[in-house]
């Protein structure tokens, strides 16, 4: 299978100079990817990559700008890539290094976040990035994973260890539920509910469950039953939501 890159910066003269660089390292490190092309207008991006994806061509590398001089920057972009590439590779390219920040706080989970002025740096890092995309490819046990910044740091959990995600008691603030250990950390469950897989879904407004780990659930008493036995409340609607996922199961088995 073949990786598919794509460049996204509004200067024709560096999305050249960064597909250069790039298809150089590409040939020197034999690594299977193919840039799809360097493009100056986001939606051109998309429509390509919704036509590699359609031949098979998934988990593809984007390098974006964040300042695209386009309605939409490069966070938005990534978001609109994460609806129809859920695990590709983002690393955003910037002049802006204060913008690192924001895309934490938009809870995007980025590869890297490269800073154009530095120009040695720069060229190490892309080759960074090239490595260690084309290592998790090849790793048949890499699972989604969920980065939350909270209080100047990174916390990084495996999608498939969520148990739950519900909101704590200190406000803006959620607890993540894990098979090993539980953090409160200043989130909210909309933000990250973008960002997870479709596995996750909200049975409560303040409770967003990893179906995987739902061991029962009685909807008379409007309860769910996690694999560390955990009873968490169901609404309405989050009764519907389980019981459409439920079915989606059983009509595939």
């Amino acid at each position: 299978m073949v990786t598919p890159v794509y460049i996204c910066e509004d200067r024709r003269e560096l999305a050249e100079q960064y597909k250069s660089l790039i298809q150089k390292n590409i040939i020197i490190e034999d690594y299977p990817m193919e840039i799809v092309g360097a493009f100056t207008n986001p939606y051109s991006l998309i429509s390509a990559a919704k036509n590699q994806i359609e031949l098979g061509n998934v988990r593809g590398i984007y390098f974006l700008d964040i300042d695209l001089n386009n309605h939409i920057n490069g966070f938005t972009l990534s978001k609109l890539i994460r609806k129809i590439d859920s695990r590709a590779f983002i690393i955003f390219i910037t002049t802006h290094s204060n913008l690192a920040l924001m895309s934490f706080r938009l809870h995007v989970e980025a590869m890297d976040f490269i800073i154009k002025d530095n120009i040695s740096d720069f060229n190490n890092r892309i080759i960074a990035c090239l490595k260690q995309a084309s290592l998790r490819v090849l790793d048949k046990a890499d699972t989604p994973t969920l980065t939350v910044r909270s209080s100047g740091e990174s916390y990084i959990y495996k999608q498939s260890d969520i148990i739950y995600l519900n909101t704590a008691d200190v406000p803006h603030h959620i607890n993540v539920v894990t098979t090993k250990l539980t953090n409160t950390l200043r989130s909210s469950l909309r933000d990250l509910q973008n960002v997870l897989t479709d596995e996750f879904i909200l049975c409560h407004r303040s409770v967003l469950i990893n179906t995987a780990h739902v061991k029962s659930v009685d909807f008379g008493n409007k309860i769910v039953t996690m694999s560390n036995n955990d009873t968490l409340p169901i609404s309405a609607s989050g009764a519907k939501n389980l019981s459409e996922y439920m079915n989606s199961i059983n009509t595939k088995r």
